[in-house]
């Protein structure tokens, strides 16, 4: 039985090389569904990551409360004050938030990029930064280092330029890297640049176990209020709503054209098979019957597809493996399309499975007459 399914796959594939118009059809129609949800899930997924990836669950967020973004509230100095006695904090980083306007390399408008303040236990609790060029911000100075995304997108952000806020300006004394969404940012001395306010506040707690117990102390205050939230699902549910945009615009798109390219694909079967009524028949009349003619056909389908998605992703690959995105908006990241595992599989998967559906459509429709038809009637 195998066999013969082998000899009729085999004897399919050679007529499909006989017809290349129709074959390059499907094929190329397989490659650009695929080359857009395989790209579309890699940059989503390269930005997911840029925050998922990053957080530590013996880390906690305090924020305003009712805030539900880091940049969105401001603490009291009443309130950094009580945060930083509280029990179970091993070591409290105050974040704070300005924006620069800077010119991309490429010129155009001015782009917003995030200055943020860190201070000492800020830098120790974030060990993973690491100076690639230049050196660290002296405590008290105005001056900055650079994230190696922001350093490489925008002109003026590079060593020994100067940065302009609203209220200083600060020399850029070296470049950094963190492998997350730290690189799109400058990282400034908090207390020089920002003083004693803040917009949020990094625990680094004793251990995971002591978040709940944290938690109670900070948000049981009788007057203070406050929001806290462990960090690893705080960035989890940033990185899925800033991923969004991405998600919805490869499905929708996707879906239209795996859909068209499912009528396509159909079409294509059913003129190709058509074509080759009589040797269905003669197929027929020798032994093999209309079951192993439509797997054969099915299996003829999902092979032109497979190879025109392996086109598709490796077109997409080629293209963005390597490339530095950039999100706008205020909170706006740099990114590299991540093209792993999981973006390979969702980017190729449902859509041959949708467009090799043509083959199936196709016995079930348009080709079920040829299938059927005798060696006498198929020659008239």
């Amino acid at each position: 039985m195998l066999m013969r399914m082998a000899l009729l796959t085999a004897s399919n594939l050679r007529a499909a090389l006989a017809r290349p118009a129709s074959t390059a059809t499907l094929l190329l129609g397989a490659a650009a569904v695929v080359g857009v949800t395989t790209s579309m899930t890699a940059l989503g997924r390269g930005l997911y990551m840029q925050f998922s990836d990053v957080a530590a669950p013996h880390r906690a967020l305090v924020m305003e409360s009712g805030v539900e973004r880091i940049g969105g509230g401001r603490l009291t100095e009443a309130q950094v004050g009580f945060v930083h006695q509280a029990a179970g904090a091993a070591g409290v980083d105050r974040i704070a938030y300005a924006l620069a306007r800077l010119v991309g390399r490429n010129g155009g408008a001015p782009e917003l990029v995030r200055v943020q303040g860190v201070t000492p236990d800020g830098l120790r609790i974030r060990s993973h930064i690491r100076l690639v060029e230049g050196r660290m911000f002296e405590p008290g100075r105005h001056e900055a280092i650079a994230g190696a995304h922001a350093s490489e997108v925008f002109r003026g952000a590079q060593v020994g330029n100067r940065l302009a806020l609203s209220h200083v300006t600060l020399e850029i004394v070296g470049t950094f890297e963190t492998g997350d969404h730290l690189d799109s940012v400058f990282l400034v001395d908090a207390e020089a640049v920002f003083g004693k306010w803040c917009n949020a506040m990094l625990v680094d707690l004793e251990s995971p176990a002591s978040f709940d117990d944290f938690r109670a102390a900070i948000e049981g205050h009788s007057t203070l209020e406050f929001g806290v939230h462990r960090e690893a699902e705080y960035l989890e549910a940033l990185a899925w709503t800033r991923t969004e945009v991405f998600r919805d615009v490869g499905i929708a798109l996707g879906l239209l054209m795996a859909v068209g390219g499912v009528f396509c694909a159909t079409n294509v079967m059913v003129s190709a098979v058509a074509r080759r009524r009589a040797e269905v028949a003669t197929l027929r009349a020798v032994g093999f019957g209309s079951p192993e003619l439509a797997v054969s056909i099915l299996l003829e389908t999902l092979a032109i597809v497979v190879a025109g998605a392996t086109v598709g992703v490796m077109a997409s690959w080629f293209l963005l493996d390597g490339v530095l995105v950039r999100e706008g908006g205020s909170m706006s990241t740099s990114f590299h399309p991540l093209f792993d595992e999981w973006a390979l599989g969702h980017g190729f998967a449902w859509p041959v499975a949708l467009m090799a559906s043509a083959g199936l459509l196709a016995v079930q429709g348009g080709l079920g007459r040829p299938i059927h038809q005798d060696l006498v009637a198929a020659h008239r």
